[in-house]
């Protein structure tokens, strides 16, 4: 993405996405989604998780004891190669 967009509007303040949301935000969406763990692992039936690596799903688990280790969603951000 490479330029902003105008959202549908959630009910929230911020109505426009900029490409380098992620870099500014991640730190409090990564607050978010440790937030979410413990519906993840009990409370919400999980019915795409057939499409998740075994692998994949054995480190996430392991956030039930220490959601300390969760890789940051900074780590999605994409750095297009430049070119010459």
């Amino acid at each position: 993405m490479r330029r902003l967009f105008e959202a549908l509007d959630e009910g929230v303040e911020r109505k426009i996405v900029y490409p380098d949301d992620i870099l500014t935000y991640h730190v409090q969406w990564d607050e978010l989604v440790r937030q979410t763990l413990p519906a993840i692992f009990g409370t919400t039936d999980q019915p795409l998780l057939k499409f998740v690596p075994q692998k994949t799903w054995e480190a996430f688990e392991k956030l039930k004891t220490d959601p300390s280790q969760m890789v940051s969603l900074l780590n999605c951000h994409y750095y297009p190669m430049k070119t010459v």
